[in-house]
């Protein structure tokens, strides 16, 4: 994502990085043999037209105000392209591991790994690339960093947490709407007013969210009764897992 952004706009980059939350369900299916609806996919496809509408990617709607002033080359472009795809098979990658590791191990454990592991390849790369340390020198710099760790921290806790307890097509859906909660904070913070194609890409996606929360079925499963013997019928959430 990072690298893609040398020489990729932040729209274009954005709109790559969420093709992960579709592919992610479909690899669900096919991996972990979860049920992928249609109503799911036809969710996950409007979520995905809504990031359109708010990133606005120049390769769809041109460079707006016919703003040359970056030239990139079609080789830069097809690299930055090909970095960007690469994280989205790789973000795919850890939901699904995630899911199929389940509750099987705490949250925290999780976490644990995947920031020793950040740490560890951080700073090879830092000595190989040759990559000299920062070292905040304002106060404020050094609490936005802070921020940055604690915010973090809690994004990836819940995350993890509810692709714990959800399908991989459902609980990556979720990701989506922190493209609206983008444009909330800008207009916020920096008070930027959205544009009408932006309104209207946040209406979709939050539409998806609310339908996609108010879809859930319950699946019928057959258990057997103590008292009697005899199988008894029961209700669980598809993405709960089944009681032992």
């Amino acid at each position: 994502m990072y690298f893609s952004l040398q020489y990729l706009s932040l729209s274009d980059a954005t709109s790559l990085t969420f093709i992960s939350p579709i592919l992610t369900g479909f690899s669900g299916a096919v991996f972990l043999k979860e049920t992928l609806s249609l109503k799911e996919t036809f969710a996950g496809l409007c979520n995905f037209f809504g990031v359109i509408l708010i990133a606005r990617p120049p390769f769809l709607f041109g460079n707006p105000k016919g703003n040359q002033s970056e030239v990139v080359t079609p080789g830069q472009r097809m690299l930055s392209v090909s970095a960007a795809l690469i994280g989205v098979l790789e973000a795919t990658s850890t939901y699904t591991l995630l899911r199929a590791i389940g509750k099987r191990t705490h949250t925290l454990h999780s976490l644990s790994f995947f920031s020793s592991q950040c740490v560890l390849v951080s700073t090879i790369c830092m000595i190989i690339f040759k990559i000299p340390p920062v070292i905040p020198t304002r106060i404020l710099w050094l609490v936005m960093l802070l921020l940055i760790c604690i915010f973090g921290l809690i994004a990836q806790t819940l995350l993890t947490m509810g692709l714990q307890r959800e399908t991989a097509s459902r609980g990556t859906l979720a990701i989506y709407t922190s493209v609206v909660f983008a444009v909330v904070f800008e207009l916020i913070f920096f008070h930027t007013i959205p544009s009408a194609l932006s309104i209207a890409g946040t209406v979709i996606i939050m539409s998806s969210a609310i339908y996609t929360s108010l879809t859930k079925k319950a699946v019928i499963r057959s258990v057997t009764c103590p008292a009697v013997g005899q199988p008894a019928l029961a209700t669980a959430g598809r993405g709960d897992d089944p009681e032992p």
